[in-house]
């Protein structure tokens, strides 16, 4: 089994963009986050071309700009921001409390 088919485990920068975006949504940044950077410190693809390297894998990977969504909505890695508020969101969060290592969110409706 090669778990590197069709690059189903290669760290796509869109999927992180997408996450953030989905964080901003639903009020868990205060404010937009630094999307770029974030995304570049997190996910790592030289670590992980490195890692293909040396078991003999050679990706071809192209970088995806959009992402069409289960509901037919089109993510734009260009624009996260944009996205992001132009969505309804249903709740946000109220605030956060980190105790031994928990994070617990306090929703409001």
């Amino acid at each position: 089994m090669i778990f590197s088919d069709r690059q189903c485990n290669y760290p796509q920068k869109a999927f992180g963009l997408w996450w953030l975006s989905q964080f901003r949504r639903w009020g868990m940044v205060r404010q937009a986050p630094d999307y770029e950077g974030i995304v570049r410190k997190v996910l790592r693809p030289d670590i992980y071309l490195e890692a293909m390297k040396e078991i003999g894998v050679k990706p071809a990977v192209q970088e995806m700009q959009k992402l069409k969504l289960f509901d037919g909505a089109e993510f734009d890695a260009k624009d996260p921001e944009k996205y992001a508020r132009s969505l309804r969101s249903t709740a946000c969060v109220t605030g956060i409390n980190e105790t031994d290592n928990n994070i617990l969110l306090r929703w409001a409706a």
